[in-house]
């Protein structure tokens, strides 16, 4: 007997966010320059990023979500 999810459906993390943890510093491209950034919170396909270097002083500080296949690894 099939019991009924009413929607839910289980997440299976992509196989790119294996390299990462929470806390992870990062580079990645947004909005056409080159950053640089902590991971505060990992997601199914994607991560919040709080970034800490940036061409644009405006950008510090400032919270973002970026898919894992942008990320690379800093450290």
């Amino acid at each position: 007997m099939n019991s009924k999810t009413f929607g839910y459906k289980l997440t299976v993390p992509l196989f790119a966010s294996e390299k990462f943890a929470v806390g992870s510093k990062v580079a990645f491209p947004y909005e056409n320059s080159h950053h640089e950034g902590t991971i505060e919170t990992m997601m199914n396909n994607s991560a919040v990023v709080k970034i800490s270097q940036s061409p644009s002083k405006a950008l510090i500080d400032y919270k973002t979500v970026i898919s894992y296949k942008k990320l690379t690894c800093v450290e």
